[in-house]
């Protein structure tokens, strides 16, 4: 079961702007395979404790939300598939999410209550991990306030024109407990250089 939401009521409970102005599903699903990895560390740590707030590690945990107890944007995928690779002697691998069947969710989490939405065009085409770089829809800027507020057929309309399913309704689902969090970090951002962000050309916006 999950509450759903308008994404003017998400919006009012953002207290952290998103750390994109703007952002494709390519830069998205290059973040998650570089940095939303688990490996013997993490897989270990499943309440993240202690790992954000002393080293910063992207890391928050498994469960229903994140379990860092910090406020802002995040990442979340079912890894019971990995968790299952981990558990029959690949601890000494950094395992990534590829099931493009059950795509990342993008997340906000106010401390409480967790509110995301599934980025569902991803689900489209089970050889998505090969053509992904080479789809126009995925290569499209959506600008981070339109990702917030608009509900699917509205983005869709403005920025895609697909039969597709681009993002599912915002909710506070009730995630099963292999469900992996990982903050979006604006430090990995910036210093890796993955131009998320293009300065001085995008309009600019607090970080988390």
């Amino acid at each position: 079961m999950s509450d759903t939401y308008d994404g003017s009521y998400v919006y009012d409970k953002v207290k952290y702007e998103f750390p994109l102005p703007s952002f494709t599903m390519n830069e998205i699903l290059d973040y998650v395979e570089e940095y939303c990895f688990i490996d013997k560390a993490r897989y270990g740590n499943p309440l993240a404790e202690g790992w954000t707030q002393w080293n910063g590690d992207i890391w928050a945990g498994y469960g229903k939300k994140p379990n860092n107890n910090l406020m802002g944007w995040y990442i979340s995928f079912n890894a019971n598939k990995i968790n299952a690779n981990m558990r029959v002697g690949h601890t000494n691998k950094k395992l990534i999410w590829n099931n493009y069947a059950n795509p990342p969710y993008i997340g906000y989490y106010d401390g409480l209550n967790y509110y995301t939405r599934q980025m569902d065009m991803i689900r489209k085409n089970s050889n998505m991990k090969k053509i992904r770089h080479d789809l126009k829809a995925f290569n499209i800027k959506i600008d981070s306030d339109d990702f917030i507020l608009m509900e699917d057929d509205e983005l869709n309309e403005k920025y895609f024109n697909t039969p597709h399913r681009v993002v599912t309704i915002w909710a506070s689902m009730d995630f099963v407990t292999s469900m992996a969090h990982f903050r979006i970090d604006e430090n990995l951002i910036i210093w890796k250089k993955l131009d998320f962000i293009n300065w001085p050309l995008e309009k600019p916006q607090g970080l988390i």
